[in-house]
């Protein structure tokens, strides 16, 4: 929302201040909050009826240390605990939770400030207003939706599911028809599915579970791809893909000697998956070679987050607070680089979408999502980095 802006406009600060009201009213709570510059100078106030006196003088003092020590008051509260008991002694410090930066990138524009309730209550007040710094993406957005719609109109020719009962009176539901279509409408509906988890993890500061989830979608996208350019009118598909569509339709092991027998099975790896892609798209003149590598590069970075490298490990680290941050990064720059990551994996989500489309002569869907994957490949983010589409 601030762009390359170095101050916080006042319809901003408006903003702010009223998305910190409604957390507050939502929860019947009663705050004082307060929003000042990177100078410490206060911008906007306001205290909501029935707050006591002393909450005026802690809000603005809390935005005021937020904005001056460019951190948390958290993380002063917590230095404090920890010994450095010199914080306390420095003229209007108020070193305890419910003070917010208020940031564009990594740059400190000013802070928010709330005081009335608990310490950890003020900060999520807070954190409420700083959520309309958050970039507006609706188009993305509007895209996520249709792709809600058009898995649901892919999926209805293969309804009702049926029920099969097995073992102790278990319960299996399953598509009408175990085919190749099937498989590849089953895996959309976990990709949108993944797509829209990875959005929450992101925008919840959960970056690099967010990471891991969209590792599993590509692989969902990879596992498409791979059974649409198979499927051809004459002819069967390659062994790797009938053997991976065969096993998908098998019934999970409910004992462990069934486990066990499982074991002893070649399950069909992705790498087989993307070679057997690979062989049909050079029957069509692409290049196999520039394929598997460029497959094999992007999920090597989010293989990364699945596997818990090293980096990904210190991707959680906050300088500010000193400390590995599990209930989901601060940074408003972190979460808005990973709901990015979320929006350019969409792109190939819309890419799967279109030839499951195809594959299942879904004419409308087919061509909305041309549409819309055409729309995207001449656009930003997409143009640059999204991948295109076959035409």
């Amino acid at each position: 929302m601030f762009g390359t802006m170095q101050f916080i406009p006042l319809e901003i600060a408006q903003k702010i201040m009223a998305a910190a009201e409604a957390e507050a009213r939502d929860h019947g709570w009663n705050v004082a909050v307060a929003i000042v510059d990177a100078g410490m100078n206060l911008l906007m106030f306001q205290k909501m009826d029935g707050v006591q006196t002393a909450s005026i003088d802690v809000a603005i003092g809390k935005a005021r240390t937020a904005a001056g020590f460019k951190r948390p008051t958290k993380a002063l509260e917590e230095m404090i605990a920890g010994g450095r008991t010199a914080f306390v002694a420095v003229d209007g410090v108020v070193p305890v939770q419910g003070g917010l930066p208020i940031k564009a990138g990594e740059e400190v524009l000013g802070a928010i400030g709330v005081s009335g309730l608990t310490l950890a209550q003020d900060e999520q007040v807070a954190a409420a207003g700083l959520k309309t710094t958050e970039p507006d993406v609706p188009r993305e957005r509007t895209i996520l939706d249709k792709l809600d719609g058009w898995v649901n109109d892919l999926v209805a020719p293969a309804l009702p599911l049926h029920e099969t009962l097995e073992g102790d009176n278990q319960v299996r539901l399953q598509f009408r028809q175990e085919i190749p279509e099937s498989v590849m409408v089953g895996k959309l509906v976990r990709a949108v599915s993944g797509l829209r988890g990875a959005l929450s993890l992101a925008e919840t500061g959960h970056v690099t579970e967010c990471g891991a989830v969209l590792r599993i979608v590509s692989d969902f996208c990879t596992e498409i791809r791979a059974i649409g350019f198979s499927l051809k009118p004459a002819g069967k598909p390659p062994d790797a893909v009938e053997e991976f569509v065969n096993q998908y339709f098998m019934p999970r092991a409910r004992t462990q000697n069934e486990f066990a027998e499982r074991r002893r099975m070649r399950y069909v790896s992705r790498e087989q998956l993307m070679k057997a892609q690979a062989a049909s798209a050079a029957m069509e003149s692409i290049d196999k070679d520039l394929l598997i590598s460029t497959h094999r590069f992007i999920n090597m970075v989010y293989d990364s987050y699945v596997h818990g490298a090293y980096e990904t490990t210190m991707e959680l680290w906050n300088p500010e607070t000193g400390s590995f941050e599990m209930r989901g990064h601060p940074s408003t720059a972190k979460r808005v680089q990973f709901v990015e990551a979320v929006f350019l994996k969409m792109h190939e989500v819309v890419v799967a979408t279109e030839i499951v489309a195809a594959k299942t002569s879904h004419r409308k869907v087919f061509e909305q999502a041309r549409e819309t994957r055409r729309s995207m490949d001449a656009s930003a983010p997409w143009k640059s980095g999204g991948g295109r589409g076959p035409d």
